[in-house]
């Protein structure tokens, strides 16, 4: 990258980062018709590129979102970050359908061709899976009146390999953990 300069104070401060908090860096993009989902930091959104308007916009990742995928057939989107979630919305009210926990920061995430199940991935290749759609113990959870962001909702939504609908890492390619 080449060499490294030496700063000679002189009493002026030496160069160093700015003080104000740096742009995040846009880690994920999806495209879906006019409608373009962009992944930056703890926040994404959702840009209709037609009538260059901001459709919606999100912040409740508590770490910065690695991946962001319309399903094919446009009625979902899925976010997955650091904080060890991958998220379903519905891009009918953007309201968020499954908040899945996983053991490791997740680093990508996709739909599966015909839209009912989520696949997400750690780094170190462990890939989990999940349907689209909540379960009946999450609607469940819903009616007694708990929240996607609830830990005992999230306790609902595990998504590890001991889950019922998630087979273990190492059954579809991945390194058992």
């Amino acid at each position: 990258m080449g060499r490294r300069r030496r700063w000679k104070s002189k009493g002026l401060p030496a160069p160093g980062p700015a003080t104000h908090d740096a742009d995040p860096v846009t880690r994920s993009i999806a495209v879906c018709g006019d409608k373009v989902a962009i992944a930056s930091g703890r926040r994404w959104r959702v840009v209709d590129i037609k009538e260059r308007t901001e459709v919606h916009t999100d912040t409740s990742h508590e770490g910065p979102i690695r991946g962001v995928q319309f399903s094919a057939d446009g009625q979902y989107l899925l976010t997955c970050a650091d904080d060890k979630t991958a998220r379903s919305w519905s891009t009918k009210d953007w309201s968020c359908l499954r908040v899945l926990k996983a053991a490791k920061k997740a680093s990508a995430c996709t739909f599966s061709a015909d839209g009912r199940h989520i696949f997400f991935s750690d780094r170190f290749g462990d890939v989990l899976t999940a349907t689209t759609l909540p379960t009946a113990a999450t609607t469940a959870a819903a009616a007694a009146g708990l929240n996607a962001e609830s830990p005992a909702a999230a306790a609902v939504e595990d998504a590890s390999p001991a889950a019922a609908d998630s087979p273990s890492p190492a059954a579809i390619g991945g390194s058992p953990t």
